[in-house]
């Protein structure tokens, strides 16, 4: 029983590291560094002051994105595109431009971003509009041609101070996220991420572990407690009988 046990602890393991997807991310989708000045993990440390050395190592701060809500604070903090590229959100009713972006390359500033408040839950997409590449990217990857994530996004804790690069004005970000954009397939891409680079005070909806992975816990969990009862059982029967 204890080996039927930790083999089943084991598994379920593996399959919720598996559905957070950064080993994905890493592994299968790419996710890499460039020779360029703007960089995840470069506006990361900007942000919040971390010394990161690569993109590698921010699978502790990934978030595994379904939709998003209640956005109220935006900023620029870096582009590197040869398109001209709009950061749109996207209600069941409406898409609304939050930015158009015109092609920049290996900048990094602080811009803050006057936009109304997004309520409710919505989703974030990339409008490509050339001269390299056009297209429409989505925040949920199930809903982009190539099922393929083209935009990342990471917690930065629970809250950050921003000092906007041009007025100096400082802003309070309670629920600071960074969204990283690809803006072409990612087959063709270079896989940086680091097309928009966007500081956001909104709240990510995470995608939820799989039906089979918390019924497969559940029997986990259900074993673990007949090995409990069995030993309990056999340490009684020791004591009625010495």
């Amino acid at each position: 029983m204890k080996r039927i046990v930790l083999l089943a602890i084991l598994l379920l393991g593996s399959q919720m590291a598996y559905s957070a997807t950064w080993n994905q991310i890493i592994n299968v989708q790419g996710f890499e560094d460039s020779g360029e000045t703007v960089q995840v993990y470069k506006a990361i440390n900007q942000l919040t002051g971390s010394t990161h050395t690569n993109n590698h190592q921010l699978g502790s701060l990934y978030v595994d994105d379904l939709s998003w809500s209640d956005l109220t604070e935006i900023a620029l903090v870096g582009v590197s595109a040869g398109n001209t590229n709009e950061l749109q959100s996207k209600t069941d009713a409406t898409v609304s431009t939050v930015r158009t972006q015109p092609p920049a390359q290996d900048w990094l500033d602080n811009e803050y971003i006057d936009v109304p408040d997004v309520a409710g839950s919505y989703l974030w997409q990339l409008e490509a509009l050339g001269p390299w590449s056009y297209g429409t990217w989505h925040s949920n990857d199930s809903g982009n041609s190539d099922a393929m994530d083209h935009m990342l996004a990471f917690s930065l804790g629970t809250s950050l101070t921003f000092t906007d690069g041009t007025t100096g004005l400082v802003h309070t970000f309670d629920n600071p996220h960074l969204i990283a954009w690809e803006d072409t397939a990612i087959a063709s891409s270079d896989k940086d991420y680091n097309d928009m680079i966007y500081l956001v005070n909104a709240a990510p909806t995470p995608v939820p572990l799989p039906a089979s992975v918390l019924l497969f816990g559940s029997g986990v969990m259900g074993l673990m407690g007949l090995a409990g009862f069995r030993r309990r059982g056999k340490r009684v029967s020791e004591q009625l009988t010495s």
